[in-house]
């Protein structure tokens, strides 16, 4: 029987404690067609860089730089077509969130998506934003605001009228 090592059993709890999150926040920021792949190589990159986490920030901080950086690698391979976007699928996690609004998500330039995911549907604070991105607050709060006014064009020329 082979004895799983210290660092080993640290990231088998890592994974079990945060693969959910991990998958939920890729999925919004790469869609249906990559999120498999993407979950993966955050992993992978979480665990030959765990080593380096000081602590300094939170888990769940370190994690979303991880996949924020994953999610744009991604992005710059494979540069979202219409297919992609338009696939759509009920792997969103909160049920209440519509086929449409995922396809106004996933239109936004990355940059944006990545503000508005943390914000809006992983409920991360203005300050675990900005760190996890290495942005300052400032920065955060207009992507926000500019990725929600993009949201609501995206939706409105899908016929949708919020008035």
């Amino acid at each position: 029987m082979v004895m799983a090592s210290p660092q080993e059993k640290d990231f088998q709890k890592l994974y079990r404690e945060h693969k959910s999150f991990v998958r939920g926040f890729m999925f919004k920021l790469v869609g249906p067609a990559l999120v498999d792949d993407a979950v993966q190589e955050c992993f992978v990159k979480a665990w030959k860089g765990m080593e380096n986490f000081e602590g300094n920030s939170s888990v769940k901080t370190w994690l979303c730089a991880i996949a924020k950086n994953v999610a744009i690698d991604f992005y710059r391979k494979t540069k979202p077509t219409k297919e992609l976007e338009e696939e759509g699928s009920s792997e969103f996690k909160d049920p209440t969130v519509s086929k449409d609004i995922e396809k106004a998500v996933l239109s936004l330039p990355m940059e944006f998506r990545l503000v508005v995911v943390s914000m809006l549907f992983e409920e991360m604070s203005i300050n675990e934003v900005s760190e996890s991105l290495s942005i300052p607050e400032g920065t955060v709060k207009s992507r926000l605001s500019r990725g929600k006014e993009m949201m609501k064009e995206h939706l409105k020329k899908m016929g949708y009228d919020h008035g």
